[in-house]
């Protein structure tokens, strides 16, 4: 498995614009990269447990890692709605080791989503085997989920 926040920092490296990226977007495309791994090698890239909740995929210590990092300055403000609105300021320190197929995995996922739209995001993430076999308020075993989704295939 690849330290998170190593993970975090060549997304945000490689990223067109990684100043735009929100925090819903950043889990979104996290969970992308983890369900490419897992389709691809059948292992774990993270050691993120995934929930599916009813905004889709989440897992709450993304925002903690991010938080204690020294790549990364967050910002909790409450926006004009009284909404909860999570700011991302990325401290360009660096690169960090990853191995070349998870490299190429998160770079093939910022060169399918970068251009697309909220909307476009949301239906792509929706329209994965992880999420449409999921349950609201369950875990989503991606491994299992990558086993089974290669069995329907064949």
């Amino acid at each position: 498995m690849e330290n998170l926040n190593n993970i975090l920092v060549h997304l945000f490296n490689n990223y067109p614009n990684s100043k735009e990226l929100s925090f819903s977007r950043v889990m979104k495309l996290l969970f992308l990269i983890d369900w490419k791994y897992a389709i691809t090698k059948f292992e774990r890239l993270t050691n993120l447990n995934w929930t599916l909740n009813q905004f889709g995929p989440y897992n709450s210590s993304i925002l903690d890692i991010m938080d204690n990092s020294n790549d990364f300055e967050i910002k909790r403000i409450v926006n004009e709605d009284n909404k909860n609105i999570v700011l991302i300021n990325f401290l360009e320190k660096g690169e960090y080791d990853l191995k070349a197929e998870t490299k190429h995995t998160i770079e093939f996922v910022i060169n399918h989503c970068s251009k697309m739209s909220w909307s476009e995001l949301n239906n792509l993430v929706n329209s994965t085997f992880p999420i449409i076999r999921g349950k609201i308020n369950s875990e989503l075993n991606l491994i299992e989920l990558a086993k089974e989704y290669k069995n329907i295939k064949e």
